[in-house]
């Protein structure tokens, strides 16, 4: 009966030249309801309307105009505020951005990881700017980090998972007890990159990342409606070999880089090919010719000459057929 239900409900007047919007609308936009079934295109269209309403302090007459737009499929906004408008979670001033398709900030501190982290996490597109002037800035690596990772994820009862993340530190030990939430996951990961270059510490440092506090994978996380994904963090923590930000001169790809993996509690990860005092400044970066080559006053003269010879090709064309 209820999958029957379900089957009617995810069936929403879609065009026909768009043959996938029903499966991308409701793998993508489509929340569930506290009954667990998947809203409609109308429905989703109502919440919508109700956060722009309530963020734009609409009249009655431009939320009917909206209203119109988006069932008619017209206009609409952006995918993200499909997504999270409308809910308690976005009516939180401290999770706005989520509603944003794109972001994008200056990497000039590990601050800016850790909001990249977080933007990612909130589901928005996130880039960098990995000029110079921003990357130079960046300290110096002077910490060899052991990582290990301990406990077992959903070890400690769900009624007492610790939300925020706790660091204690002994000497040149640091334990690093991960929260069950998303500002606890960025605020690890965060730490991570910072103990490679906090001045307190010299030389190697042994860190023990707690993970017992995580709930299980696929968990449905409150509020924001998506689930947990545990083994990502247990990634992020991975990465922590810091060799010259040669990740953002690869675009600072949004998912992990490909040198990420799973590791054992038995194993700890030592950071590899960053030098102790070795700077995260970018040395591969080149022009893709230089200047006083050959090739490049060529490419030059070529893109200076190519239209003026083409009107010049084109009126001679004219002429000859004038004259035949």
């Amino acid at each position: 009966m209820v999958r029957e239900l379900e089957r009617k409900r995810q069936s929403a007047k879609f065009p026909e030249t768009a043959p996938a919007a029903n499966p991308v609308f409701f793998r993508t936009y489509s929340r569930r309801n506290p009954a667990g079934l998947k809203e409609t295109w109308d429905e989703v269209c109502d919440r919508i309307l109700v956060g722009l309403v309530k963020l734009g302090k609409l009249s009655h007459e431009e939320a009917a105009i909206l209203d119109k737009m988006q069932h008619q499929m017209k206009a609409l906004p952006s995918g993200r505020w499909l997504w999270v408008g409308g809910t308690d979670w976005i009516a939180k001033p401290k999770n706005f951005s989520g509603a944003y398709n794109c972001t994008s900030t200056n990497l000039q501190d590990w601050k800016a990881f850790g909001l990249m982290m977080d933007l990612a996490m909130r589901g928005c597109g996130t880039g960098a700017t990995i000029e110079p002037r921003y990357i130079n800035q960046l300290p110096p690596i002077r910490n060899l980090l052991n990582i290990n990772v301990q406990g077992e994820i959903s070890a400690t009862p769900k009624e007492q998972l610790r939300e925020y993340t706790e660091i204690s530190i002994k000497g040149n030990q640091v334990t690093i007890h991960v929260g069950d939430s998303r500002e606890s996951w960025v605020e690890s990961y965060q730490t991570l990159l910072e103990l490679s270059t906090d001045e307190r510490f010299s030389g190697e440092l042994q860190v023990f990342v707690d993970i017992s506090d995580i709930r299980q994978a696929r968990e449905t996380v409150m509020l924001i409606n998506n689930q947990s994904q545990p083994e990502s963090l247990r990634n992020h923590q991975a990465d922590s070999k810091l060799d010259k930000l040669e990740g953002c001169e690869q675009k600072m790809r949004q998912e992990s880089p490909s040198n990420i993996q799973s590791h054992s509690q038995s194993k700890p990860l030592e950071t590899q090919r960053t030098t102790v005092g070795e700077s995260l400044n970018t040395k591969v970066l080149k022009p893709i010719s230089k200047k006083n080559s050959w090739l490049w006053q060529f490419r030059q003269k070529c893109r200076f000459w190519h239209p003026i010879v083409a009107v010049i090709a084109t009126i001679i064309g004219i002429l000859i057929q004038l004259l035949m």
